[in-house]
């Protein structure tokens, strides 16, 4: 079954709440691409049997897990069962769904380079042409130096 109005809102949600917790466009790109490979598994092992609400809430636990595997700093579980699950399950159901959703992936999270590498290119934002901006910018002058902002963590895209 396809997953319904409310629950695109759901996964909508679980993007801004990862954003609000200062993840970066790019993290929340290898995120999405571990999220997809480990979504596959899923519905081999379920999809049929899933609603279109137990889907959203499952895929939503897939970008869970896929945060917990890609990222040195994490939100934690409970911020999402309280932002995103709270209505849904209790906290401890959450626990032993994320079990089972690793039993799906032979408790193995890491995506092989070759499949990460082709969903990070679909994932890969598309500009938008806006009239009177160029497509593209231009090159750096000599002596620029770039700006000086350190990165908040590393983001682990393979394991």
């Amino acid at each position: 079954e396809h997953i319904d109005e409310p629950g695109i809102k759901l996964m909508l949600k679980s993007l801004k709440m990862l954003r609000l917790c200062d993840f970066a466009g790019e993290e929340l790109r290898v995120m999405l691409a571990h999220a997809v490979v480990y979504a596959r598994a899923t519905l081999a092992a379920c999809g049929p049997l899933m609603s279109s609400c137990e889907a959203a809430h499952t895929a939503v636990l897939l970008i869970y897990l896929a945060q917990c595997y890609t990222q040195d700093e994490t939100c934690p579980m409970r911020i999402w069962h309280q932002h995103l699950f709270r209505g849904y399950c209790a906290a401890k159901d959450l626990d032993a769904v994320v079990m089972k959703l690793m039993s799906f992936q032979g408790y193995v999270l890491r995506v092989e380079s070759p499949e990460l590498d082709d969903l990070m290119l679909q994932l890969e934002p598309t500009p938008k042409p806006v009239a009177g901006i160029p497509h593209s910018l231009p090159a750096r002058p000599a002596g620029c130096v770039p700006c000086c902002v350190p990165q908040r963590r590393a983001t682990r895209s393979t394991r």
